[in-house]
Formats: C-alpha cells, structure tokens, sequence
C-alpha cells in the first residue's frame, strides 16, 4: 500500500512538472535533458535524500519507515509544485522606472530582469529568452521628439541607409492622457538574427515614452497576441 501512495504521488508530480517545464519541449538536446532531469529525476532524487536524512537523523531506518518519509515529502514537493504553477496564471502590474505609466501583464510567467545592455542599466520584463518587453522613459525636450514626425525623422537619422518608410509606418493606439501610436517591423541583430520588434511611443505634454517589444521571429506568431494585449493595458499613472 505504501508503494502504491508513493507511487502515485510521484506520477502526480510528474504531471505538474511537466505543465511547469514542457517549454522545454524543442529540438535543442540540453533542453530535453534539463526537461527529463527536472521533471523526472529531481522530484524522486529529491525526496528519497530528504526522507532518507530525517529517517537517520530521527532513527527510522525500517524500509516501511523510510517509504512513508519518502512519500510525505514528495507529497510536499506536489503541493509547493502545485502552488508554484498555478501562481503563474495571477496577472500583475508593472511600473517601470521614472515613466508614468502602468503595463499589465497577463501572468507571472512574465518576470522583471535587470540587464546591462552597453554599459547602462535597463529593467526588462521577460516571458523566456524568446520574448521581451522594456519601457524607455524620457523628456520630449532632452530628446528632440515632440511628436511623431519627429519621432520620424530621428529613426530616419539613427538607422540611415538601413531605414525603410514603409516599414517604420505609425499605426495609431490609444492610451488616455498619451498621444500613441506603435510601429511594427523586422529588426536584425548583429548577429543576423531577425526580431520581430514593436515600438509604441507615447507623449504628453513633457514625456517622451516608449515601450519596446522584441520578439524571436521563430515566435512571433505565437508571443505577438499576448504582447499586444500587454501594450494595449497601458495606463497612465494618476498623480
């Protein structure tokens, strides 16, 4: 009876394991080992140790004694697996720094990371490497865009042979407080990666916004809704 608890707990956890991790589900051979390590060998190695140090540290040592250390442990790790998962589906809200503006993302699988892109730096929010979103806040005056035909014509300078109208076109949006409009093209890295890249640009009266998305090209058709919907939820932050 004992194995048979054991046993389906373990299976219990592999399920939920596999919802948390099946990301790791590609074509990519380390993915697939971290994915079988994780979802497989981790729990059970996990909870024999655990259930195994208790049952020396307190004298317990029968094999049926050590079974039901084993099981209430990984009982445990079902239920911290269990919290873990469905504490991704909560929705949040974010503020990026010196920008009075408010995103709100769909589920905690999106999480904040700090990175230092040219010496500076920038909090992005991120749902895995393939996908990203930042928010860049600045003056109109320090910047030299008071509105979109500025905005224009400073891509036109910063991207130089490289800049195609038809691709940089605006497409309106509407924020209340902000004028908005997005625009949405293929960039390439250094590399020779293409991203698929959204910028929406809002302004008011002092603010120079925008909010960067990049997505993986291999990804977009399936990141581009959910990122939409997120720059869709900007708000003004109220004083």
């Amino acid at each position: 009876m004992r194995f048979i608890v054991l046993g389906v707990l373990y299976i219990s956890v592999i399920i939920i394991k596999h919802l948390q991790w099946k990301n790791l589900i590609t074509d990519d051979a380390g993915n697939i080992i971290s994915y079988v390590n994780l979802v497989f060998f981790y729990p059970l190695g996990t909870a024999c140790l655990v259930a195994a140090a208790f049952c020396v540290i307190f004298r317990k040592t029968a094999q049926q004694q050590i079974i039901a250390g084993t099981s209430w442990v990984m009982g445990i790790i079902f239920l911290f697996s269990c919290a873990t998962h469905f504490w991704q589906f909560f929705s949040w809200e974010y503020t990026a720094p010196n920008a009075p503006i408010t995103l709100t993302f769909p589920s905690n699988e999106w999480k904040t990371v700090v990175t230092t892109p040219h010496g500076y730096r920038m909090t992005v929010v991120m749902k895995n490497v393939h996908a990203g979103i930042s928010v860049m806040s600045s003056t109109q005056d320090s910047s030299n865009v008071h509105n979109f035909d500025e905005l224009l014509t400073s891509q036109q300078i910063h991207y130089k042979s490289g800049y195609q109208a038809d691709a940089f076109t605006l497409y309106p949006c509407q924020v209340d407080g902000f004028r908005c409009a997005y625009q949405d093209y293929i960039a390439t890295t250094d590399d020779g990666d293409e991203k698929r890249s959204i910028l929406m640009t809002l302004l008011d009266n002092t603010h120079f916004i925008q909010v960067a998305a990049v997505i993986d090209q291999k990804y977009a058709d399936e990141y581009y809704d959910e990122i939409m919907g997120i720059m869709q939820s900007a708000k003004a932050i109220k004083d």
